[in-house]
């Protein structure tokens, strides 16, 4: 009892400083106002070339788009569906070789081992232009 007295009774009467107050006068707070415009950006146009040749060695899936290789730089889950929370095929491991097919939200359609399914482009190199 006589510890807890010592920690929460204060029989201390000197004033402690917390703080100095100059003034109680209200200062509200500084407000402007612009009449500039806003910045307007210009759209400028990007000149693209069509390649003569496919970059890619040839081959095609089934709704013509272009395939090319993809190096796995760490393991990750193939899903059926463009969604993580589908279930896993199957787990790609690091260092594999997977064909690229295209890019949906982040995720890309793969085949790995003839099983075609997405997995999180992060575990992927760079894809193939």
């Amino acid at each position: 009892m006589i510890f807890a007295k010592t920690l929460f009774v204060n029989t201390n009467t000197t004033p402690k400083k917390t703080g100095t107050i100059t003034s109680t006068e209200y200062i509200p707070p500084k407000t402007t106002t612009t009449s500039e415009k806003p910045q307007e950006t210009s759209k400028k146009s990007k000149k693209t070339t069509e390649p003569d040749e496919d970059p890619y060695d040839g081959d095609k899936d089934d709704n013509g788009d272009a395939v090319g290789d993809i190096q796995c730089i760490s393991a990750v889950y193939l899903h059926p569906q463009p969604t993580s929370s589908s279930e896993n095929l199957l787990t790609i491991p690091s260092g594999a070789t997977c064909k690229y097919y295209r890019n949906e939200n982040g995720l890309n359609y793969v085949e790995y081992n003839g099983t075609k399914g997405y997995a999180w482009q992060t575990f992927f190199s760079t894809p193939p232009q």
